[in-house]
């Protein structure tokens, strides 16, 4: 694990929220609101509008299934466009709803053309993106059962980066006084240091943690199921270790998922 002096300093400003057309339930605007308001950070949603299905829209064959009848029409791109301001709309309302309710700070945009995996490469380092996750409901370990409260997991590899991720964890763990769960590659968990160099991180040695294993083999998807398994509320990661073709499998974790941003330019 690489401690990359001064990394873990920087404070989070901003928790982001990354919605796209399949919708946000109430529970995922509620998470996000919360970390805003127990980090004391703005708040902004982002509703990610899916270029490739734009350009699937404005092909001549395309066509459109309507699920109560299964008649199909044309695929209108302009109606696809409209359908998705108002969907927008719609999320920016509740998302505004819950974050004035919790007196949070925060704003909304529209981005076209912009993917996912992109919004992660621009992150800044102040800022947490909250992704995927939230729509469907953990069930507690049995580490975090005998605790009574649902940890919050944290990836620690061999990756630049992890540090910020441990860091952030650790805050948000002791926020929401939740106990931590720390996500390791199985085949580091046995290296000599690895431990005391995380313990020697957490500081705060009455903060409940336990590590877990996963094989290193399986990626992200196989840390997101490990998360699951233990009945994680969050999953904490650095920016630096989602790659694009790890998108999918956060977007479908059964928990929610927060990235903290690299050196990215932000400004999305």
């Amino acid at each position: 694990m690489n401690s990359e002096p001064g990394a873990q300093k920087a404070a989070l400003r901003r928790v982001v929220i990354a919605l796209d057309s399949r919708g946000a339930g109430a529970a995922q605007l509620a998470a996000a609101v919360q970390l805003a308001s127990l980090l004391k950070a703005e708040l902004r949603g982002l509703f990610l509008a899916d270029s490739a299905l734009q350009r699937l829209a404005s092909l001549p064959f395309a066509l459109e299934v309507s699920l109560a009848s299964a008649q199909t029409r044309a695929l209108s791109a302009a109606e696809l466009a409209r359908g998705l301001r108002v969907q927008a709309a719609r999320m920016e309302a509740a998302l505004g709803e819950a974050a004035r309710a919790m007196g949070v700070a925060w704003s909304f945009d529209l981005l076209r053309d912009q993917s996912l995996a992109a919004l992660l490469t621009r992150a800044r380092e102040s800022e947490l993106v909250l992704v995927g996750g939230a729509r469907r409901v953990a069930t507690p370990g049995p580490w975090a059962r005998s605790l009574r409260r649902q940890p919050v997991a944290v990836l620690c590899g061999e990756e630049t980066g992890v540090a910020r991720a441990l860091d952030a964890a650790v805050q948000i763990a002791r926020f929401q006084r939740r106990p931590l769960l720390v996500l390791c590659p199985s085949r580091l968990l046995s290296r000599p240091g690895l431990r005391e160099r995380v313990t020697a991180q957490l500081g705060d040695r009455s903060l409940p943690a336990a590590f877990a294993g996963f094989d290193g083999k399986e990626g992200l998807a196989g840390v997101c199921r490990q998360a699951g398994r233990a009945g994680a509320s969050l999953l904490v990661l650095d920016a630096v270790q989602a790659s694009g073709a790890d998108v999918k499998a956060l977007e479908d974790a059964p928990c929610a998922v927060a990235l903290v941003g690299g050196s990215g330019e932000g400004g999305a």
